[in-house]
């Protein structure tokens, strides 16, 4: 029996300064599409911002980046950002460019939150009736698939799941996506499961392709792994099975709207899955690939294959990776594929401060091929204190920083504060650093610590609270004298952003990083 095709959304409440698609959704055409199975794409965040013309555009972001000052920064930003603001405002909600849509009162960490205040009507419900529904009923799919990241993605989700419904869509509705992944067992509530028809944790490619074949072929879904559905009434989880190297899939960008995202568009691509070393104790970013947050690298060509494809579909040569780290063997081979190839790139990743990066001529071979700018977790600068992250990089920041910087490589600074067994000390010291070398640095995060889920932290027990069922982030308890408290790390850092606001505003500022690594804009600073 043949059925009809996968649609696969991903929904509003995704930042918006970034400069192209999540892959999650090409990573899963591309697998589907493979094994036979019709695969199509909607990315309903960019297509708001394309239906109520809020694209900040490259000029104005040129020209706001020329004398980068906060005045000159902020003009394009809020301009979009009233806009958005209005938009909003009539039901009493809030519309941010990087935080999302949310109601007054609404908080994504409450799963009663967003079962009530999904039920209201919202700013984009025509949006969804003259897009999304259209889309719908001409591809007829037997499968619907949402993929969440981000907790402000949760109420646009079940908005759109509501109006599926109530529009008479009876196929199957499976939601999946890093942050399904770490709500787990807290995701499962009868009201959700009276609305979508699966939950899939970790990696979907293998959940949807087996669901798809069993719908085919009139079974069950209780060999589907990886899969939260009900049976008989009942939730019931399947087994869990972790992706593996040669499974992996390539991905697929047809469907997407490339040059419609903000800011100099890139396509994302993927050297390998999770983080290499994943063993820093406040991340939990790599938890949602399983198998301790790493399944392994791919295959150098088929990644340089990727890049290739998707210039040739969409003219962009512009690339981001999306692993948590770019590891060496991976970085190594695929730029002599790109310079054998005499592929024109450029390219920028995330990165530690791994003694490779030290080899000056592997730092020329990867810029020659393409490599821009690294976004590096400095976290704290080289301290007594800075073992309790459990970082186990290289201690000698500023001579990399300025490896990087003499290759032609720019860098991206994290940096965290509060830390349990940290202190104020410790930061103020990293920002007089950052500061001192600030030639050395094109952009940089100050992030507060918070309290991850499925993260160990000592020094400190989280708080949870039952009636932020949803949270992935706890606010937490001291367990020992000097540790620092929740209200006394946000101080700490919103004064510590204050500094870095007057001296080096571009460094903050989403819209100068909507352009910043690549070459096609003016050098500003």
């Amino acid at each position: 029996m043949s059925i009809d095709p996968i649609l696969l959304l991903f929904p509003p409440g995704w930042i918006y300064t970034t400069g192209g698609p999540n892959l999650a959704l090409p990573l899963l055409k591309g697998f589907l599409e493979v094994k036979g199975i019709e695969t199509y794409l909607i990315d309903l965040n960019i297509g708001l911002s394309n239906y109520f013309n809020l694209k900040i555009s490259d000029d104005e972001i040129a020209n706001a980046c020329e004398i980068p000052s906060l005045e000159n920064l902020n003009k394009p930003y809020y301009i979009s950002q009233e806009q958005m603001s209005g938009i909003a405002k009539p039901f009493n909600a809030i519309w941010d460019i990087q935080l999302g849509f949310h109601y007054e009162g609404c908080s994504f960490s409450s799963s009663d939150d967003i079962k009530r205040f999904s039920e209201l009507s919202s700013p984009f419900d025509n949006f969804y009736e003259e897009k999304l529904l259209a889309s719908v009923e001409k591809l007829n799919p037997s499968i619907i698939g949402i993929s969440g990241c981000a907790p402000a993605q949760l109420l646009s989700t079940f908005q759109i799941i509501r109006l599926l419904r109530r529009k008479g869509y009876s196929g199957k509705i499976i939601l999946g996506g890093n942050l399904i992944t770490r709500l787990e067992k807290s995701f499962i509530k009868d009201w959700v499961f009276e609305l979508i028809d699966g939950a899939v944790l970790f990696q979907g490619e293998v959940t949807l392709t087996s669901i798809y074949f069993a719908l085919q072929e009139g079974r069950e879904l209780d060999s589907v792994p990886n899969l939260i559905w009900k049976r008989n009434g009942k939730i019931v989880e399947n087994k869990i099975e972790y992706l593996t190297p040669k499974d992996f899939g390539r991905p697929m960008y047809e469907n997407l709207s490339f040059n419609s995202y903000w800011g100099i568009n890139y396509i994302p691509v993927l050297g390998s899955r999770g983080c290499y070393y994943g063993k820093c104790t406040f991340c939990a970013i790599p938890y949602a690939y399983g198998n301790n947050g790493f399944l392994g690298n791919d295959n150098p060509i088929s990644v340089y294959d990727d890049m290739v494809s998707g210039y040739e579909l969409t003219g962009i040569n512009k690339y981001k990776f999306m692993e948590e780290a770019l590891h060496p063997a991976i970085l190594k081979k695929l730029s002599d594929k790109i310079l054998s190839e005499n592929f024109d790139c450029e390219f920028e990743g995330y990165a530690r401060f791994d003694n490779f990066w030290k080899d000056e001529n592997f730092l020329k071979r990867v810029a020659k091929a393409g490599l821009r700018k690294v976004y590096l977790g400095l976290e704290l600068i080289t301290s007594g204190k800075r073992g309790l992250l459990n970082k186990s990089d290289s201690d000698i920041t500023l001579e990399m920083l300025k490896k990087f910087s003499d290759a032609g490589i720019k860098t991206h600074i994290f940096t965290l504060f509060g830390y349990p067994g940290t202190g104020i000390d410790e930061a103020i010291k990293t920002i007089e650093f950052v500061l001192k070398h600030q030639h050395l640095i094109d952009t940089l995060d100050i992030f507060p610590f918070y309290y991850a889920k499925h993260t160990t932290v000592p020094f400190v027990i989280p708080i949870i609270d039952s009636a932020k069922d949803w949270a992935i982030e706890y606010d937490y308890n001291p367990m020992m004298e000097g540790v620092l408290r929740n209200e006394e790390v946000t101080i700490l850092c919103e004064r510590l952003e204050d500094v870095i606001w007057n001296e080096r505003p571009e460094w903050l500022h989403p819209l100068y990083r909507m352009c910043s690594p690549w070459s096609t804009v003016h050098e500003f600073v």
